[in-house]
């Protein structure tokens, strides 16, 4: 029948699909290591929230995995056989090919995918001259075990640069030439009075939308996101807006992103702000939207 190799075409590509996704998930996600996780997290801050909740629960997940690839891979074998019994023996060696594929490609994709985020790689870079810019990653040390009344301080010496080193998963600069040499300083000392912080924050529903108030008690740069309870964004309102000391005010109509009017319900409007040495703080309210 003209329609039984279709059938067999597709549920060898189904089962394939399957087992692909299920290993390459596993790979992927287990062999990616702590630092690597924060720095993905500092480069892509939702991805790397999704992928943190996931590994928080490991058991569980990799139980997921592992339920859902034996599933695939059972399906391909009993396909397989289905093709033995049946004769169709090019089908049965194509399904025995696709069960080996999948069982090796994803493995060697997953480790190159979290290869992606190495730390401290140099990108090297032509300069003026025939000299070479070399961008130099330094990545700071487990700083959690630092009493809290005391503040860390990364100072780039040769930059003239201080940087606020709690928030600071790590820092970039550019070397002029391969051998050149940095100096740096870490400095742990009491907190200063001139901390970063988002204080008051308050929403009130005005005449067609919310007007969320927030303060901060330095200059920075603020983003101003709308979320719902699972977390996710509906509205940005603000994104790195520079601002200044002292009180300060967002104005929301009740449309997400997509500029459709957002359905009743609770929401959360979270402040971000960054300061221009690396300090971060972030203020959070609820509100209610009605109909």
């Amino acid at each position: 029948m003209m329609t039984e190799p279709l059938l067999v075409a597709g549920a060898l590509a189904a089962c394939a699909g399957m087992s692909f996704f299920f290993a390459l998930a596993e790979a992927a996600l287990f062999t990616l290591s702590r630092w690597q996780l924060r720095q993905l997290c500092a480069a892509a801050p939702e991805a790397g929230r999704r992928v943190q909740r996931l590994r928080e629960d490991a058991e569980d997940l990799l139980a997921t995995i592992v339920l859902g690839n034996t599933c695939a891979n059972a399906g391909l074998v009993a396909l397989g056989l289905w093709l033995v019994y049946r004769q169709h023996w090019p089908w049965a060696a194509a399904a025995g090919l696709v069960l080996l594929l999948v069982l090796v490609i994803p493995w060697m994709m997953g480790f190159e995918i979290s290869g992606y985020l190495k730390i401290g790689k140099p990108v090297v870079n032509k300069a003026d001259g025939g000299q070479l810019d070399v961008d130099v990653t330094v990545t700071l040390p487990d700083l959690s075990k630092v009493p809290g009344d005391k503040q860390v301080l990364l100072v780039d010496q040769d930059a003239g640069k201080t940087l606020y080193a709690r928030t600071l998963p790590s820092y970039t600069y550019r070397s002029r030439g391969s051998s050149s040499i940095r100096h740096f300083q870490l400095i742990v000392e009491p907190r200063a009075g001139n901390m970063l912080a988002v204080q008051g924050c308050s929403a009130a529903v005005r005449s067609g939308g919310v007007v969320f108030s927030y303060g901060v008690s330095r200059a920075c740069q603020v983003t101003v996101r709308v979320l719902n309870l699972a977390g996710r964004c509906v509205r940005t309102l603000v994104a790195d807006k520079p601002v200044a000391a002292g009180a300060q005010s967002e104005a929301w109509n009740l449309t997400a992103d997509t500029g459709l009017r957002v359905p009743a319900g609770t929401y959360l409007v979270q402040v971000e702000a960054v300061a221009d040495n690396g300090q971060r703080a972030r203020g959070l309210t609820q509100l209610q939207v009605g109909r």
